[in-house]
């Protein structure tokens, strides 16, 4: 039963996987050559996707289109990319916040524990992913009550103009009275 659960779970990551990184390319421009930019961006989902979860090294080269070898060069370099290079740093923070979001919003949750953390380890993951959610429960909220105001501008927008166009018009009755009787 347990490898059943594994290969489903596999299977949804990877498709899951898949998807972000095909918007995350597009959305950033990312391309299939050597440029930094574009090394930084695999290098960063690379470890993030191994820190989080269970996927072969060939599985998550088969999501960015590389052999297991290019994972395994992504996984050597990343600590010392990430102790001296500023911008892997920026955008692994970004990357790793944007895909436990994306774990958390599919009901991956327990994936981002690892069995291997400490139990202090376990309760600062935990701590940190409450805040985020207590966070985006607090933002959701702001946005609903900004989506009422906006509704309620919009409906006074609404009745301001229907004022407008009823005193247009009774003002355009006024003119065309006068100049019947100018006329």
């Amino acid at each position: 039963m347990e490898s059943v659960d594994k290969i489903i779970n596999a299977t949804v990551y990877h498709k899951c996987l898949t998807r972000f990184w095909e918007d995350l390319k597009n959305k950033n421009t990312i391309t299939e050559s050597r440029d930094r930019r574009n090394i930084i961006y695999r290098y960063c989902f690379v470890n993030i996707v191994r820190e989080a979860t269970t996927l072969s090294l060939a599985a998550i080269g088969k999501i960015l289109n590389k052999n297991h070898a290019t994972i395994i060069h992504a996984l050597k370099v990343h600590e010392s990319n990430y102790k001296y290079d500023h911008d892997y740093r920026i955008i692994y923070e970004q990357m790793k916040i944007t895909l436990e979001d994306l774990f958390l919003n599919n009901g991956f949750g327990n994936e981002l524990i690892n069995e291997d953390m400490t139990r202090f380890e376990k309760h600062d993951r935990l701590l940190a992913l409450s805040r985020r959610l207590r966070n985006k429960i607090i933002e959701i909220e702001r946005l609903k009550s900004t989506y009422k105001m906006s509704m309620i501008t919009v409906k006074g927008i609404q009745v301001e103009n229907q004022n407008l166009n009823e005193e247009n018009y009774r003002l355009k009755m006024k003119i065309k009275k006068l100049e019947q009787k100018n006329g």
